[in-house]
């Protein structure tokens, strides 16, 4: 008699359970461009490695992009540098076809005068970007702090540097795969800077902490902006793009006039991701 009433409720609850179809939001695929290329002024080469991947739908993960062509150059010259798939079927290309030893750019090819432009031709369509040199400085001194902001797990990271003078600037500061942080100078122009940074993740003595200043301009500082606030505090923003922060990369396909490229009528024909040449210093720090 139990069993018989068990199986009979087993049947009313199955068949109380009703199939909600949920809409998620559904577009056609996007190229997101990784291409942020690190400048260090104290080394003779520059490694160069730009990831780029497709999306996949709204629960799909992103799908390396297989290139037609991909290639940086200087605006007005002919000289290109060709870059590669290393290795096949990752979606990293590096300025070499060889695995083993891929070949980095010298740090010379990157100069304040010179726009630089990426190339990408990717299922018969041409995406472009541009970037100057954004010029950094270096950070002046690293200390470990002992306040906490919101959390008592928190480390404090003391970090000064000055400001590059007589111009306006803008620069990304990058902790060590715990977050980026933009800032701009407008209240310690031409000054040294000291303000504290809380990690949020756990440290332990003894870790080493990886702190860079990169070089930016307003639109550059722009865009990490609105990406750090749309990313939902993940440490790396870079890998997870959102569809609603446009960066500088194009689809140029149809486009006659490309001077104008940024006001082409064409609100969607741009790619995820941003094209930026940054030069950086570092400092190392281990924690107590």
């Amino acid at each position: 008699m139990k069993k018989t009433i068990l199986l009979f409720s087993l049947i009313i609850l199955v068949s109380c359970q009703d199939v909600v179809d949920v809409d998620v939001p559904t577009e056609e695929p996007r190229l997101v461009v990784e291409a942020l290329i690190r400048v260090d002024p104290t080394k003779q080469t520059t490694p160069v490695a730009i990831k780029v991947t497709t999306t996949s739908g709204f629960f799909g993960q992103p799908q390396p992009a297989r290139l037609n062509n991909i290639y940086l150059s200087v605006e007005g010259t002919t000289g290109t540098i060709t870059l590669f798939e290393i290795p096949a079927g990752s979606g990293i290309y590096q300025p070499s076809a060889d695995e083993v030893t891929p070949i980095e750019i010298s740090t010379l090819y990157f100069t304040d005068n010179e726009k630089h432009v990426l190339t990408i031709d990717f299922e018969d369509k041409i995406f472009l970007a541009f970037s100057g040199y954004y010029r950094s400085t270096p950070l002046d001194n690293l200390a470990q702090g002992r306040e906490n902001l919101f959390d008592e797990d928190e480390t404090e990271i003391i970090t000064t540097f000055t400001d590059r003078p007589d111009e306006e600037n803008f620069y990304v500061l990058d902790y060590s795969g715990d977050g980026f942080l933009p800032t701009e100078d407008t209240f310690y122009r031409d000054q040294q800077f000291t303000f504290s940074y809380f990690y949020e993740k756990p440290l332990n003595p003894g870790d080493i902490l990886t702190v860079s200043i990169l070089g930016s301009d307003r639109s550059f500082y722009n865009y990490m902006n609105q990406l750090i606030e749309q990313s939902d505090d993940e440490p790396n923003p870079f890998q997870t793009p959102t569809n609603t922060v446009r960066g500088n990369i194009i689809d140029a396909t149809d486009i006659d006039n490309i001077d104008n490229f940024d006001n082409v009528n064409l609100p969607n024909n741009f790619a995820l991701g941003y094209f930026a040449i940054s030069e950086v210093f570092t400092r190392t720090l281990t924690i107590e």
